[in-house]
Formats: C-alpha cells, sequence, structure tokens
C-alpha cells in the first residue's frame, strides 16, 4: 500500500473569511490553485490514490474535493482526522 499524505492548501483566518469557527475556514485562491498544481503533479507522477481521505475541516474537505475531481476519485470524510482524537486513534481511522 502507498499512501499519499497531503495538508490542506492555504488558508484564509477566521477574520478574513468571515468563518465563525476555525473548522469552517475555507481555502484562499493560493490555496486552491497550489492544491490543483499538486494534482497536475500526482497526474505527471502516474500516482493515484485508491481512496481520499479526509477531516471534516472545511479547508480540509475543499483540498480533498480538488484533489478527487482532478483523479476522478471520492472523497470519504473521517472525522478522526480533524485533530480533535489522540494521535492513536487517528491511525485506526486511517
Amino acid at each position: 500500500m502507498t499512501l499519499i499524505l497531503f495538508r490542506h492548501g492555504h488558508s484564509l483566518s477566521v477574520l478574513e473569511s468571515g468563518a465563525l469557527t476555525d473548522r469552517k475556514r475555507p481555502l484562499s485562491d493560493k490555496g486552491r490553485s497550489d492544491v490543483a498544481k499538486s494534482v497536475s503533479e500526482l497526474i505527471r507522477q502516474d500516482l493515484k490514490p485508491d481512496i481520499i481521505l479526509t477531516s471534516p475541516l472545511s479547508r480540509a474537505l475543499e483540498t480533498a474535493g480538488i484533489i478527487a475531481q482532478g483523479l476522478k476519485l471520492q472523497s470519504q470524510t473521517v472525522e478522526e482526522l480533524s485533530g480533535a482524537v489522540p494521535l492513536d486513534m487517528m491511525w485506526n481511522a486511517i
């Protein structure tokens, strides 16, 4: 099994985005552009995961959506990837 880890793209601050909470912060234009470039690089290197797992945070969902669209895959939301649980629970969820 090959594991490809992505951190979400650059996101706006709570203040910049008007989001009510940190969980709701969206990607910035730069973040969306950077993720799209990463997808192009995955395609260039012929790397395509079997599954995309994402945390439920808005910026992570948006990042996963861009990747999923570019690779013609679906993404699956996993609450344990939100960072709100102990590390062992996160790894067990993966």
